[in-house]
């Protein structure tokens, strides 16, 4: 399996987790938000290192890669946020 098959199919597994978190009771949310933050964890890890970095190399203008990493952040930053609430 190619890495972009890989990122593919961990964008869908993340949106059928998010539906979930909707339907789920207040234990199992907590459950699938962790799992969510440490499955994006990786995925931005990944995507950030094949993706990201690579193309800023090339680029002459960084705005939508600094972009995507500021994103990542902000993913990162809520997804902390949710666990706790």
């Amino acid at each position: 399996m190619e890495i972009y098959d890989i990122l593919k199919t961990d964008h869908r597994n993340v949106l059928t987790m998010i539906d979930a978190v909707e339907k789920a009771d207040e234990d199992n949310r907590k459950s699938i938000l962790t799992l969510i933050h440490t499955e994006l964890a990786m995925h931005s890890k990944a995507e950030e290192e094949v993706f990201y970095r690579p193309l800023k190399k090339r680029l002459s203008s960084h705005e939508v890669i600094d972009y995507s990493f500021d994103d990542h952040d902000e993913i990162d930053k809520l997804l902390g946020k949710l666990q706790l609430s």
